[in-house]
């Protein structure tokens, strides 16, 4: 789309683009690119990206930003639907804004952000193929899963993403495939691995 173009213009705009027992919870003042998943599936993203005030202003890339979802928005077959929704454009410093997106489920982020990003059980992520030769470690020993030991806790939410931003998770992490980080709030650091990340909750 143009308006996605345009968009990543504005810099080295990373894709994106919780609550409950044992999770982290998202911190109020967000410095870097996150992405905030419920148990419900719906997802909060914060895109934290360079901004050049030379080429735009808030009030422009407020409206660039809802012209891009009001066209996704409007490809849907109900015209009352409002799969995503922004939220809020916000100048952080003299030289990096916050966009924040409500997406009605991963399904829509995935979409609209053209990159990746499931959320759902083991084995409906074996359904759709993304575990051949997945490997994970334990966030508390280090011991590796393979896939056929990740196949055993079927019943599991796990998520797995592209997305370059820190992911706050509906549940207690447990397991992390390798270029992955756990941060100290809980949330699993994503944006420093090559590829798909894959966090297993408890």
């Amino acid at each position: 789309m143009k308006k996605r173009k345009q968009l990543a213009a504005l810099g080295c705009m990373a894709v994106i683009c919780l609550t409950g027992c044992g999770a982290a919870k998202a911190p109020e003042a967000i410095e870097t690119s996150t992405v905030v998943v419920t148990e419900k599936g719906k997802i909060t993203a914060h895109l934290v990206a360079d901004f050049d005030k030379t080429y735009y202003d808030m009030s422009e890339l407020m409206t660039m930003a809802k012209e891009e979802a009001e066209e996704f928005n409007s490809s849907k077959l109900s015209s009352d639907e409002k799969p995503v929704v922004v939220e809020q454009a916000e100048l952080l410093d003299n030289s990096r804004i916050k966009l924040t997106y409500q997406f009605d489920s991963w399904e829509t982020y995935t979409e609209f952000n053209e990159g990746k990003l499931f959320f759902g059980t083991v084995n409906e992520a074996a359904e759709e193929g993304y575990l051949s030769g997945a490997t994970l470690k334990s966030v508390r020993d280090g011991s590796t899963m393979t896939e056929e030991q990740l196949k055993q806790d079927g019943d599991r939410k796990m998520i797995i993403t592209d997305a370059d931003a820190d992911i706050y998770c509906p549940g207690k992490v447990i397991y992390i495939s390798e270029g992955a980080a756990v941060n100290e709030d809980g949330s699993v650091a994503a944006a420093q691995a090559d590829g798909l990340v894959y966090i297993l909750m408890k």
